[in-house]
């Protein structure tokens, strides 16, 4: 079995409601559209945190925003969490 290839794509500061393909019909968002197309698009999803930082490290770290200390910026999650299995070193 070969390997499945994955490319997540997380847009920055993205509501439903800015994109043509979730129905805005006064906004241009043709790539994101040919994605959504194409592609896998969740439509009931929850974000960790309201904020884009802590919410990218919950994905890459899959640990709760308060774990890996993503709202201070400049966040060394191996510092905080040192047996930590990120994402990208899980696949």
């Amino acid at each position: 079995m070969r390997p499945t290839n994955i490319v997540f794509i997380l847009t920055d500061n993205q509501d439903a409601w800015t994109l043509a393909c979730c129905g805005n019909p006064d906004i241009r968002t043709p790539n994101i559209d040919r994605l959504a197309a194409e592609g896998v698009c969740f439509t009931h999803a929850q974000s960790s945190d309201p904020v884009c930082s802590p919410t990218r490290a919950t994905f890459l770290a899959g640990l709760i925003p308060c774990m890996t200390s993503g709202k201070g910026g400049g966040t060394k999650l191996r510092r905080h969490v040192p047996n930590a299995s990120s994402s990208p070193l899980a696949l």
